[in-house]
């Protein structure tokens, strides 16, 4: 009897630690990055700058759940001509922001992102007879497609990434991220 209580110990405390192991290829990491980033949106043929700020939680060497949050703006000092509702208007600003979740995927240092989320893009505007709109905000399914690559510096990762993004209008955006490992 003492015997079989002992086999089944051993193969409990086997199983347990080969199921707490990782292998090689666990990484379960924990980032937290932010960093700035240039973004062109094509629809207004403006510039924006900003400013990301994410985490990533990566769950082996090829497989990352990312969460991000972002925020773009842009102003135009001698205003640029729209037309809304038939007249013309000088487009003065233009913002967005996002919060989304998404994933990556990576290639050694090389990785492909996608995420979804809930987006704002706003613009302000100003009739010829200077006359301002007030902001006019379009809120809707955010979306992001993106590449970058990875520096590794210590214990921290440098980022550089382009990426596809936006609600209703394309934002084309690079920039370059610093991730400070958590664990």
């Amino acid at each position: 009897m003492k015997i079989k209580n002992l086999i089944v110990v051993f193969a409990l405390g086997l199983f347990m630690t080969r199921s707490h192991a990782q292998s090689p290829n666990m990484v379960k990491n924990h980032y937290l990055n932010f960093g700035p980033q240039v973004s062109y949106d094509i629809e207004q043929e403006k510039t924006l700058l900003g400013i990301g700020a994410g985490y990533e939680y990566r769950l082996t060497q090829q497989w990352g759940l990312t969460v991000n949050v972002n925020y773009n703006h842009g102003t135009n000092d001698n205003g640029q001509a729209v037309f809304a509702n038939n007249w013309a208007v000088n487009l003065l600003n233009v913002a967005n922001h996002s919060i989304s979740a998404g994933g990556k995927f990576y290639l050694r240092r090389f990785y492909l992102s996608a995420d979804l989320g809930y987006g704002t893009e706003r613009k302000k505007l100003q009739y010829a007879d200077e006359r301002e709109t007030g902001w006019e905000d379009n809120p809707g399914l955010y979306q992001c497609y993106g590449v970058g690559y990875q520096f590794p510096i210590k214990n921290n990762i440098l980022e550089i990434f382009a990426n596809g993004n936006g609600v209703k209008a394309l934002k084309i955006t690079s920039g370059i991220r610093l991730n400070f490992k958590l664990n």
